[in-house]
């Protein structure tokens, strides 16, 4: 079976390690999953200059290494920023939109494979390759991750639906943005879906829209033709758990990240999100994205069997 918004989920009986509890570093006196999170609000500390990042204030996701470890340089850290920052042009012609709360505009890039562990490709496609600015979190409005993106730019789509959650496109056509609300032609069926929150009943759920589902002439799915001077409308359900630990790994097998629900439900922007876009402009290696947020709200847990105590994902490599 094909993976599914980028995840596999299989279910395993905890071991011997208590339930939402991670096993301690016999090197280190606090447990391994506490010292992460105190190095995480750190490290955000250190970004927001002395005000730990609260669920209303999240720095973007800027890389900070290449494959090999070695960092990047500050120099060419402003480079990459500067070459992600929109068009002036854009800028000036949406700033009145952009003083309205709860919107925004970024660029997007293709994802390219150019990194892999200690090798960078400089060739091809690779020559213009901006690192870490193919996926999108609206929930934390920056760029983000292939465990926590919203929307990501592969092979001429637009994708949603990142690890454990539901994402739904759908274009609304050449329609002004500034004029689509949750009571919208194409909004309303978005607004209306019913997060399911069995872990089976959410599969299903997943599974149909990666298959599409048509729907009062719109057609609703985690995937979408990218398309110049289209608005789109998107639902992002970043599945909050409960009672679990959460084990994310590569599709080689590497671990990513291992997670407490509470860690989970603490550490990424956990919300139901709706909202609408408009790509504004499209050139040879990028689109440039205006958005709105229509509503938000906490996004809900997902149930597993009751002898649940592990879960295991795969996150796709792209």
């Amino acid at each position: 079976m094909r993976l599914i918004a980028g995840l596999i989920v299989l279910f395993a009986v905890q071991s011997a390690f208590g339930q939402g509890s991670l096993p301690p570093d016999p090197n280190n006196r606090e447990p391994e999953y506490v010292r992460r999170m105190r190095e995480n609000r750190e490290y955000w500390d250190r970004i927001n200059r002395g005000m730990i990042a609260s669920r209303n204030l999240q720095p973007r996701i800027v890389p900070r290494k290449y494959p090999n470890g070695k960092p990047y340089t500050k120099e060419e850290l402003a480079r990459i920023e500067a070459l992600k920052k929109p068009d002036a042009a854009d800028a000036a012609k949406y700033a009145g939109f952009l003083k309205q709360s709860k919107t925004g505009l970024f660029r997007l890039f293709p994802f390219l494979a150019c990194e892999e562990k200690n090798l960078i490709r400089v060739d091809g496609e690779c020559a213009n390759f901006i690192p870490d600015g193919w996926a999108y979190s609206f929930r934390a409005k920056g760029y983000s991750t292939k465990t926590f993106f919203d929307l990501k730019f592969e092979d001429e789509n637009l994708v949603s639906g990142s690890p454990l959650s539901l994402g739904v496109l759908t274009s609304l056509g050449d329609v002004p943005l500034e004029n689509v609300s949750l009571a919208s032609d194409g909004m309303k069926y978005l607004a209306a879906i019913k997060p399911e929150t069995g872990s089976e009943e959410n599969k299903d759920q997943t599974e149909k829209f990666a298959r599409g589902v048509e729907s009062g002439g719109y057609k609703y799915s985690d995937k979408i033709k990218i398309e110049e001077n289209v608005t789109y409308g998107l639902r992002v359900v970043a599945y909050r758990l409960r009672n679990v630990r959460l084990f994310l790994v590569s599709e080689d097998k590497l671990e990513q990240g291992v997670y407490s629900s509470s860690e989970w439900n603490e550490y990424d922007e956990r919300d139901d999100v709706t909202l609408a876009f408009r790509i504004v402009r499209k050139e040879n290696d990028n689109i440039t994205i205006l958005w709105k947020e229509l509503s938000r709200r906490d996004a809900p847990k997902l149930v597993f069997p009751k002898d649940t105590k592990k879960i295991t994902v795969i996150v796709k490599s792209n």
